[in-house]
């Protein structure tokens, strides 16, 4: 997803980064993911996603709205990249949860309010993101979702 985002501004787009990050917040300053541990706790999060996923149609809404929830604030801590990460991963979730029959409205939230959620979340204080999701997530009809992009040496 980063790569088809940013593979016209970045050369690196898509490609996990090898420094670390942190981000000054109210709370202090949060460290992101170490860099040689992007791909362990990637896998974590998204298994953390996976499982949502598997539960969709059989666990109540509110349930499925808090997994989803909990699976974002793990996959923001890992932070793969050195930038675009909140802009790809909001675009990564709405396609994966609408081809699940779920949209998301990211802009009933305020960026501040957003990014106060993220910084909770990596304190562990999820209620934020999960009220986040709850005003975010909506039932919808299934529609399918692709994505396709050329590449630079098709667009040269």
């Amino acid at each position: 997803m980063h790569k088809v985002l940013f593979r016209e501004i970045y050369d690196w787009a898509g490609e996990y980064r090898t420094v670390f990050l942190t981000k000054d917040n109210e709370r202090g300053r949060s460290r992101f993911c170490d860099p040689q541990r992007i791909e362990t706790e990637g896998e974590k999060a998204l298994q953390g996603l996976k499982s949502a996923l598997r539960r969709i149609d059989q666990a109540p809404f509110e349930k499925v709205v808090e997994a989803f929830a909990d699976a974002y604030i793990d996959l923001n801590y890992v932070h793969p990249f050195r930038e675009g990460n909140g802009r790809s991963q909001k675009v990564f979730f709405s396609l994966i949860e609408r081809s699940h029959g779920i949209q998301l409205n990211w802009a009933a939230l305020s960026a501040d309010e957003h990014n106060k959620a993220a910084i909770d979340g990596s304190v562990g204080e999820p209620d934020l993101m999960r009220r986040h999701f709850q005003m975010i997530m909506e039932r919808r009809a299934t529609e399918p979702v692709t994505l396709s992009y050329p590449s630079r040496q098709d667009q040269n």
